[in-house]
C-alpha cells in the first residue's frame, strides 16, 4: 500500500537481501537494513542524485550494493560476475548512474505477461504466451518470488502445485536485461510467460529502455540448449529450451494445478 494510504511504501529490497545472514554476509545484510530504517518521506526507492536518496537508494549504502559477491555469477555468462553502471533504476542526471553489483539469478513470478504485452504477445505473434493482466507491480502473481512480496511473504504451504515441480529461481543474462542490479527487487525477478532463451539482436545500453524492457524479462542463459532453475524444495534442475511452453508455464505456477510432469 503507498504510505499516503497508510502502508510501508516500497523501499525495492530484493529477495537477495533476505538470504545474505544465511549466505554469511550480515555485515551487508545489516547496512542495508539500517538505511532502509533511516529512510525518510515517502519510504519508497528513490535516487534524487548522487547524494540524497530513500530506501535502496540510500546514500548511505551506495558503496555496499557494489559488493560483487562470487555466487551472484553464473561463469558461462561473460557479461555477469562484474559491476555494472547501466542498470535502469540507477539513472542519475548527467551520468549513466552509480556501480552496483549485478547478479544473474531471478526469482519466478510465475508465467506473466509483462508491461504493454510484449512479454505475452510482442514480438511472438498470436494469442498472449502468458497469463493477463501483467502482475509484476501487483500485490500477488501466480509464482513464488515477484516484485513486491517483500511485503507479501509466501509460505510453503501456498505451493500447492508440488515443491518439487515448482519453479523458484532462474537464470539470466545481465548483457540481455539492463534490471540486473543484484540488490534490488525490480531486477530480482523473471516470468515463464516469455520462451526459455529467447534472446534480443543488438540488444544495448543506448537501445534499451521502455519499449523493450518487457522483451528482456524471460529466463535465459549460455548453457547450450536450456537453464538452470531451482526448485522450491532446493534442487536444481536443468530446463531445455524446447520445453512446451504450456508444460513451462505451468512448472512456474504455484497453485495452478496444472499437469506439468517432465523429465528433467
Amino acid at each position: 500500500m503507498h504510505p499516503d494510504n497508510g502502508g510501508p511504501g516500497y523501499n525495492g529490497k530484493g529477495w537477495v537481501v533476505d538470504i545474505l545472514p544465511a549466505m554469511e554476509e550480515t555485515v551487508i545484510y545489516d547496512a542495508i537494513m539500517q538505511a532502509l530504517e533511516d529512510s525518510t518521506g515517502s519510504k519508497q526507492f528513490l535516487i534524487s542524485g548522487p547524494t540524497s536518496g530513500n530506501g535502496m537508494g540510500h546514500p548511505s549504502i551506495r558503496q555496499v550494493v557494489r559488493n560483487q559477491l562470487p555466487w551472484f555469477w553464473c561463469p558461462s555468462d561473460a557479461s555477469g560476475g562484474k559491476e555494472s553502471n547501466q542498470q535502469y533504476f540507477w539513472d542519475i542526471p548527467a551520468g549513466r548512474g552509480q556501480w552496483h553489483a549485478t547478479m544473474n539469478y531471478k526469482g519466478v513470478i510465475g508465467d506473466s505477461i509483462i508491461g504493454d504485452g510484449l512479454g505475452g504477445v510482442g514480438p511472438f505473434g498470436g494469442e498472449p504466451m502468458g497469463s493477463e493482466p501483467d502482475c509484476h507491480n501487483t500485490v500477488d502473481c501466480n509464482g513464488i518470488i515477484w516484485r513486491s512480496n517483500y511485503y507479501y511473504p509466501l509460505q510453503l504451504k501456498k505451493i500447492t502445485d508440488g515443491t518439487s515441480k515448482t519453479l523458484m529461481i532462474g537464470e539470466g543474462i545481465v548483457e540481455q536485461d539492463f534490471e540486473s542490479a543484484a540488490y534490488f527487487a525490480m531486477s530480482n525477478w523473471a516470468t515463464c510467460g516469455m520462451p526459455l532463451n529467447y534472446w534480443i539482436e543488438n540488444y544495448t545500453y543506448e537501445t534499451r529502455g521502455a519499449a523493450t524492457w518487457p522483451e528482456t524479462r524471460g529466463f535465459k542463459s549460455m548453457h547450450p540448449g536450456g537453464a538452470q532453475f531451482v526448485m522450491a524444495d532446493g534442487s536444481v534442475q536443468y530446463i531445455i529450451e524446447g520445453i512446451d511452453h504450456s508444460v513451462y508455464r505451468g512448472l512456474a505456477t504455484r497453485d495452478g494445478g496444472e499437469v506439468a510432469s517432465i523429465t528433467f
